[in-house]
């Protein structure tokens, strides 16, 4: 009886540890999932219904731009406006004499509560 004791009680001790750790486990946000696009309800964000800017690439061969998930080089259409520029940060579209820019990372308004 006492060497079942002596196995059941460290037995025992260990497990009641591996499910307090757990207990005590955080619920943090997932880093990598995608930013969410379009209306956040309850926010009072509301993100631009146009064309949206998700990615830039730039090589010595070639400018590539990922827009609402269409992958365009540079001189190509997208909603029957020419890609005219490619840099770093933005695009520029023109369509007719109208020029449009989209911004890879669009400006953040800040609201005082």
């Amino acid at each position: 009886m006492r060497q079942l004791r002596a196995i059941v009680i460290p037995i025992l001790t260990i497990v009641f540890f591996i499910f307090q750790v757990d207990c005590f486990a955080e619920n943090l946000p997932d880093p990598t999932r995608p930013p969410i696009w379009g209306n956040v309800k309850g926010t009072g964000i509301e993100l631009s219904q146009g064309p949206i800017l998700q990615s830039i690439l730039i090589s010595p061969q070639r400018r590539v731009a990922v827009i609402s998930g269409q992958t365009v080089l540079l001189g190509e259409t997208y909603g029957g406006a020419r890609i005219i520029s490619i840099n770093e940060t933005s695009i520029v579209l023109k369509k007719g004499s109208k020029l449009e820019t989209l911004r890879l990372f669009p400006e953040v308004r800040k609201s005082v509560y």
